[in-house]
């Protein structure tokens, strides 16, 4: 498909432009994952039931979106390294996830929140 072609597309029940939930995944994926000091994402319950039960793969382990009217909330599940500052790390995650996102789409990114699930311990 042509980037014109992505640009165009409407939803068929609000005639607004469809966002791409796998596109906002990728460009969370990214975001994150380039921060010094993000071990990886938390893969929940769910994820893994989904996968492993239905067969189905969300993609999206450790993201969440929600979306309300033109607003949308971001939840991102990850595990730290040790010795890392958390609310520093926090901070530029929310910081680049909510620019990312609202230079990818017309929606406005009401809320970036950064769950941090647990801490990996160093390697020797």
């Amino acid at each position: 498909m042509s980037d014109e072609y992505e640009r165009e597309r409407k939803d068929s029940i609000t005639n607004e432009p469809e966002v791409d939930e796998w596109l906002l995944m990728q460009a969370v994926t990214k975001e994150t994952l380039k921060i010094e000091g993000v071990s990886r994402f938390a893969v929940s319950l769910t994820d893994n039931l989904s996968k492993n039960l239905l067969g189905r793969d969300t993609g999206g382990q450790g993201i969440k979106f929600t979306k309300d009217d033109d607003e949308l909330t971001v939840d991102i599940h990850i595990y730290v390294r040790f010795g890392i500052n958390i609310p520093a790390i926090s901070f530029e995650i929310q910081t680049n996830v909510k620019k990312a996102l609202e230079a990818l789409c017309e929606l406005s990114v009401e809320a970036v929140n950064v769950h941090i699930e647990g801490v990996d311990k160093p390697t020797a």
